[in-house]
């Protein structure tokens, strides 16, 4: 058997509570709005009005999302509501509301066998987050909506972030915010930070500004222009400008959608990922063996990386037969849903996912670093989770699959969803 490469992938998307990369700091952001500061640059006799010439804001083309202020350490939370409203705004033309605090609650209730749990003494309020767990937790349903997509955008161009954004909706972004790099100005509350790349702050990037000044920015710019953010420290007071030279990263999206009745999946999601790679000329596949009649019409997939090709195949439950085949592309990393191009009604099967890139498994990793604010649990049964190991099925529940993988962590649940339809 060829040996298998193992991708144990530190994902960019570090906790925040409102303190993404470190959370021993502790850091909890107020409610109101921060104590403001002049810049140093003299100020325009006339307070900056924008044309239309570069400028683009959802909110002032119909898009709604709520822009309120957050609770403490959640800044991940509300940047997620916000981004997950302007979706479903863009995907259906009208608003719904997505409360932030539920979404804390659903990351981390303890009414579950596995997944996040917090230590005896932290409060949900200032354990922090990220958008990944976000859409981990939500893509299992919530409300009677379901997160179809989560797209990671780490490796967008700034052209085609603003046009991402125009199509699709809002992007949530990890920034570093401190008292030094951010004020108002006018009526414009300005952030710039060229220099420093960690993360503590979530904003959600609804527009964009080519001409803003670069003269309004406490930290002198070099040139004009910034992204408009709604930022959870100031709420409804008004939209944040973020410099063009601002550092930021884990851009992430989300799509919602309410046209799934059930999903299923074994995985929990782990910030530490590992993927199984066979190489260039070989794929992974791996299977789940779900047991629920009804309709099945998508499929949920996660991707290490943007354009990759995947089958989808749906076979009995004991693989002796395959009853169905769809080619599919990935066009960016994250979670995806594949809707099937002809349903399919199903009692017990298996659903398998051949991957040319990475295959994503579950873990029993722990992959938030710097914190011991929270612990996770992952948990596989036999008969849920397969993987394809010279032309037969192991399961992966099985005390030898981590030898014949030859992986350095325990392996668990395949991360497969089956999505359903009345």
């Amino acid at each position: 058997m060829k040996k298998i490469i193992i991708l144990t992938v530190i994902c960019a998307l570090a906790l925040a509570g409102c303190a993404e990369h470190d959370l021993s700091s502790s850091e909890v952001i107020s409610e109101t709005a921060p104590t403001t500061e002049e810049p140093t640059e003299t100020e325009r006799s006339e307070p900056y009005v924008h044309g239309d010439d570069g400028y683009f804001n959802l909110a002032e083309e119909g898009n709604q999302f709520n822009m309120r202020y957050q609770n403490e350490g959640t800044c991940w939370a509300f940047a997620g509501a916000a981004a997950i409203e302007s979706a479903y705004y863009m995907r259906y033309k009208s608003a719904v509301e997505i409360d932030p605090l539920e979404i804390i609650n659903a990351v981390y209730n303890n009414d579950k066998e596995e997944g996040y749990f917090l230590t005896d003494g932290v409060r949900d309020k200032t354990a922090g987050g990220n958008m990944k767990i976000i859409g981990e937790a939500l893509s299992k349903g919530f409300g009677g909506l379901t997160v179809d997509n989560m797209d990671d955008l780490y490796s967008i161009k700034p052209d085609d972030l603003k046009e991402y954004i125009k199509e699709k909706g809002a992007v949530a972004v990890s920034v570093y915010d401190s008292s030094g790099n951010r004020g108002w100005y006018h009526d414009y509350y300005i952030m710039r930070n060229s220099d420093n790349k960690d993360t503590n702050h979530a904003v959600v990037i609804v527009g964009w500004d080519d001409h803003f000044p670069k003269e309004y920015f406490i930290d002198p710019a070099q040139n004009d222009g910034a992204w408009i953010c709604y930022n959870s420290n100031i709420g409804s007071q008004g939209y944040g400008y973020l410099s063009y030279e601002t550092y930021f990263r884990d851009p992430v999206a989300f799509s919602v959608t309410d046209e799934y009745s059930d999903v299923l999946s074994y995985d929990c999601g782990t910030e530490i990922d590992s993927f199984l790679y066979y190489g260039e000329d070989d794929g992974v596949t791996l299977a789940n063996v779900f047991d629920k009649p009804g309709t099945l019409s998508a499929v949920g997939v996660s991707s290490l990386l943007p354009e990759e090709n995947i089958t989808i195949e749906v076979y009995t439950d004991d693989f002796s037969k395959l009853l169905y085949s769809q080619d599919a592309f990935l066009e960016y990393s994250g979670y995806h849903t594949i809707k099937l191009d002809k349903p399919l009604e199903v009692d017990k099967y298996a659903l398998a996912v051949r991957y040319t890139g990475p295959a994503p498994l579950e873990s029993d990793s722990f992959g938030f670093k710097n914190t011991n604010d929270i612990t996770f649990k992952s948990v596989i049964k036999k008969g849920q989770s397969y993987v394809l190991l010279g032309g037969k099925w192991k399961d992966l529940a099985d005390n030898d699959a981590k030898e014949l993988l030859q992986t350095d962590f325990t392996p668990k649940n395949a991360c497969i969803k089956a999505l359903y339809t009345n």
